[in-house]
């Protein structure tokens, strides 16, 4: 990505901030006009007060010394609060469209994406460019002006002084040029370990189970400390570097101002100079150099800063479909079919859906019944428009997909996935997520069809149990239960039930399949399972093998009223 291209996306998240931006700049500007008159009082005070032993002039000095310090303060207080604000509503724009990128990208992207880096951009880089816009109009451009006008007046104080701290320039700017690529290497290298330090804390608090039941913890520690180690090094590098930068340009101003006193010392003692002159003179360098000093310390806030906008506009930049309000909105009724349906995850592999067909009319119920791998589950993603198919098209009420937004389709269908989603939260919260506004007589209801009434009445905090990470601390079947109130409560048209008896049990299965047939009589039932049993609720069994429809089965009829009636346990 060019720099002009870089900069063109980065303003991009800054319109309507012209005037805010014009404000900076003249604050900016209004910053070294508060320091100009201060070599000047310092010239009066020691050529002129000083000499004739006016005290009060010499304190009024002094004062207003004092008074343009503070107001050059002021002023440059001031341009960081309106970029503060300007600038942190920019990067939020940026961390919202990240956001809504990743919502948008395909699903297979995601599947093999570094989901470690991705958080990288979203989080760390876009920090580090709040920064960066900070130490760029608030200490850079401020500083380079204060920098050019404190020259002009070095100039006008003695050219041959300024000739001669000049001297001293080269080897700043060799400094800077060569200490600007090593912090541009090391950035990258210090990146790429902060994103594998990440992605294996990620490992550690995601894949816990994985590791104690393998007895891996010590290769797991050993493996975590040497990255742990390796972003030791590539920080501390990267440190020494900022470090390093500052010290050589204190060095070298040191050095001019050294060589200042001893030549400027002497013109004095010639009478080729006053000392207020002289004064003045260092002065003056001593505020250039502190100015120096901070633009020294922003550039590489500046350097880093470039790197990650790189990183985020790449992200922004990814290709995925059109956004969901190009396209119209869809009132679903449950009306389903798949017409000659090819799709699989990798096209090297083959397809896992070979030419699928299947329909289901509104209010029908379907068991899809077929062994692990035959193709269920990949079945139900597509529904849900997690992929695209290879070949064939799928239609919702007889229209295709892709004419409509998905997101109105979404909101029709509840989904109960084999892997039960529950997230950080209380029970109450789960069940409500994606269904804002829902009463708390609409959750009552929705947990007592899923039967998790029956849970609630055992925890101490009922609905407002915490669930921890992950619904770690509820058991498979009251997770289950969570994700399948959770559908129910947003009375859908769809209702997708992948592998149920994962988490409970068949009479457990057959009660809430046969209560929510009761309850919600318009709804188009899909339930996904290896066990025809399961399918005792069903109007029909539809056989999946080898993904293809393969054969037609009737349900069982003589299904046990018992199992309708009972009010299973947790």
């Amino acid at each position: 990505m060019t720099s002009r291209a870089a900069l063109r996306g980065y303003l991009s998240f800054y319109a309507g901030a012209r005037l805010a931006f014009g404000l900076v700049l003249a604050l900016a500007i209004a910053q070294p006009l508060a320091l100009i008159p201060i070599p000047w009082l310092a010239k009066r005070a020691f050529d002129e007060f000083v000499p004739a032993g006016n005290v009060t002039a010499l304190v009024l000095a002094g004062v207003a010394i004092l008074v343009l310090q503070l107001t050059h303060a002021g002023l440059a207080l001031w341009a960081r609060r309106v970029t503060l604000d300007v600038s942190k509503r920019a990067i939020a724009r940026m961390r919202e469209d990240l956001v809504a990128k990743f919502y948008a990208l395909p699903r297979t992207f995601l599947a093999e994406a570094d989901r470690a880096a991705l958080h990288t951009r979203a989080v760390e880089d876009t920090e580090r460019l709040d920064v960066t816009t900070n130490a760029l109009v608030t200490q850079f451009f401020p500083s380079a002006l204060v920098g050019v006008a404190l020259g002009i007046v070095l100039l006008s104080l003695s050219p041959r002084l300024l000739a001669v701290t000049l001297v001293f320039a080269p080897p700043v700017l060799l400094t800077s040029r060569f200490l600007g690529v090593r912090v541009r290497r090391e950035l990258v290298a210090y990146r790429a370990s902060f994103e594998a330090f990440s992605r294996g804390m990620f490992f550690v608090l995601w894949k816990r189970d994985l590791t104690q039941a393998q007895a891996a913890e010590e290769e797991e520690i050993a493996r975590q400390g040497a990255q742990i180690h390796h972003l030791r090094t590539t920080s501390g590098r990267m440190a020494w570097l900022a470090t390093a930068y500052a010290l050589m340009h204190g060095a070298v101003f040191a050095a001019a101002g050294v060589t200042v006193f001893v030549v400027g010392g002497r013109d004095v003692i010639r009478g080729a100079m006053t000392p207020g002159t002289l004064a003045s003179f260092f002065v003056t360098l001593g505020l250039l150099r502190m100015q120096m000093g901070v633009l020294s310390s922003s550039l590489p806030q500046i350097v880093g800063g470039r790197a990650s906008l790189e990183a985020v506009l790449d992200v922004l930049g990814l290709p995925s479909p059109a956004p969901a309000g190009a396209r119209r909105h869809l009132e679903f009724r449950g009306g389903l079919r798949l017409e000659q349906v090819v799709y699989g995850y990798d096209r090297g592999a083959g397809p896992v859906l070979r030419g699928v067909d299947l329909a289901l009319a509104p209010g029908e119920a379907v068991a899809l019944v077929g062994e692990n791998g035959a193709g269920k589950s990949t079945l139900l993603n597509l529904v849900l428009s997690f992929g695209e198919p290879w070949s064939g098209r799928l239609l919702a009420d007889g229209i295709p997909y892709g004419m409509f937004d998905i997101v109105s389709l979404r909101r029709r269908i509840g989904a109960v996935l084999q892997d039960p989603l529950v997230v950080r939260g209380t029970i109450a919260e789960n069940v409500a997520y994606g269904t804002p506004g829902a009463t708390r007589a609409a959750l009552e209801e929705a947990a007592r069809l899923a039967f998790l009434d029956v849970v609630l009445a055992r925890l101490p905090r009922g609905w407002d149990e915490n669930v921890g990470e992950d619904g770690g601390t509820l058991s498979g079947g009251a997770r289950q239960r969570v994700a399948l109130a959770r559908a129910i409560l947003r009375r859908p048209s769809l209702l997708l039930l992948d592998e149920p008896t994962a988490h409970l049990d068949l009479s457990t299965v057959h009660s809430v399949i046969g209560n929510l047939r009761t309850a919600l009589p318009e709804t188009t039932f899909l339930v996904v399972t290896h066990d025809r049993d399961v399918a005792q609720g069903c109007d029909r069994m539809v056989r999946l093998a080898e993904g293809r429809v393969t054969d037609f089965f009737p349900p069982r009829l003589e299904r046990p009223e018992s199992a309708m009636l009972a009010r299973p346990g947790a």
